[in-house]
């Protein structure tokens, strides 16, 4: 699909001077937007964005403040991954 917007010629100056591309910066913000709001999940954006790995996703949220969905899922297998991790270290090192 695509999608054309009109913008004041002064604020697509504005936009080009600080930051080049005028079209890529909008689709970055909208892109962000769904994401922060729940419509896009990351792997969309990635898509939306045609971003290689999931840290150049990262890096872009990051950028914009913008933290990714974390469950409590993940927090708890990050959470027993750690606790595993810190056991073995212990027993290695008396």
């Amino acid at each position: 699909m695509e999608v054309t917007i009109e913008l004041p010629d002064e604020i697509a100056d504005q936009i080009r001077n600080a930051s080049g591309d005028v079209a890529r910066r909008v689709l970055e913000a909208f892109a962000i937007d769904s994401y922060r709001s729940g419509k896009l999940t990351g792997w969309q954006v990635r898509q939306v964005l045609r971003l290689q790995t999931r840290f150049d996703l990262d890096a872009l949220l990051k950028r914009a403040g913008v933290f990714r969905e974390y469950t409590a899922e993940e927090l708890e297998r990050d959470y027993e991954a750690s606790r595993q991790a810190s056991a073995e270290h212990l027993r290695a090192c008396p």
